[in-house]
C-alpha cells in the first residue's frame, strides 16, 4: 500500500479515478511520477509527509496525515496538476469529478461511465441497488479502512442521484 496503511484513521485521502486500467508500462510510470512528485511535495516550504497506492491498476489513492501541518490550497492544486500531467504524458484521464461513475459489472470488471450513462444502466436494469460502485468522496483513510470506498449502490451517494432511475427489477 507505499504506506497508505502507517497513516491514522484520520489521515485525508484524495481517489482519482482512471477511465481505463494503466497497463503493466503505465504502472510503472506511474510509479515513478509519484515518486518523484511526493518527494519534492511541500506545504508553505515544509516537507509532507504523504502516502500513496494504486489500487486495480486503476485509482490513484493519495492520502496525507494532516495533524502535524494542514495542506495549503496551493500544495493541493499541485498535487492535482502532478496527477493531471501525468495523465497527460501517459494518455490516461484520471477523473475526480462527479461526472465519472465507477462500478463493478456482473463480472466484477471495473468500468467508468458518465453520469447519463450510468442513469440508463440503471434504467435499463444494467446496474441495480446491489451494483458496487466507488465511492471516489470518501474524505478519510477510515473510510478505506471500514470498506466505504467500494460499496452498494444502496449504501452511497449514487443513491440519493441515481435510485429514481433503477428499474422496479433493480
Amino acid at each position: 500500500m507505499t504506506g497508505l496503511n502507517l497513516l491514522p484513521d484520520s489521515a485525508r485521502v484524495w481517489i482519482y479515478g482512471a477511465e481505463q486500467a494503466l497497463s503493466a508500462e503505465g504502472v510503472k510510470a506511474l510509479n515513478a511520477h509519484m515518486d518523484r512528485f511526493l518527494a519534492e511535495w511541500r506545504s508553505h516550504g515544509r516537507e509532507i509527509e504523504p502516502a500513496w497506492t494504486l489500487v486495480h491498476d486503476q485509482f490513484l489513492v493519495i492520502g496525507v496525515d494532516e495533524t502535524a501541518m494542514s495542506l495549503s490550497g496551493c500544495s493541493i492544486d499541485s498535487m492535482f496538476r502532478a496527477v493531471e500531467d501525468f495523465g497527460g504524458i501517459a494518455g490516461v484521464t484520471f477523473s475526480r469529478s462527479g461526472n465519472q461513475v465507477f462500478y463493478r459489472d456482473p463480472e466484477g470488471k471495473v468500468r467508468c461511465v458518465d453520469r447519463i450513462a450510468f442513469a440508463g444502466l440503471a434504467r435499463s436494469g444494467g446496474v441495480d441497488a446491489n451494483t458496487i460502485v466507488f465511492d471516489n468522496t470518501i474524505p478519510a483513510v477510515a473510510d478505506l479502512r471500514s470498506g466505504r470506498w467500494e460499496v452498494p449502490i444502496r449504501k452511497s451517494w449514487h443513491m440519493k442521484a441515481f435510485g429514481r432511475s433503477l428499474s422496479p427489477a433493480g
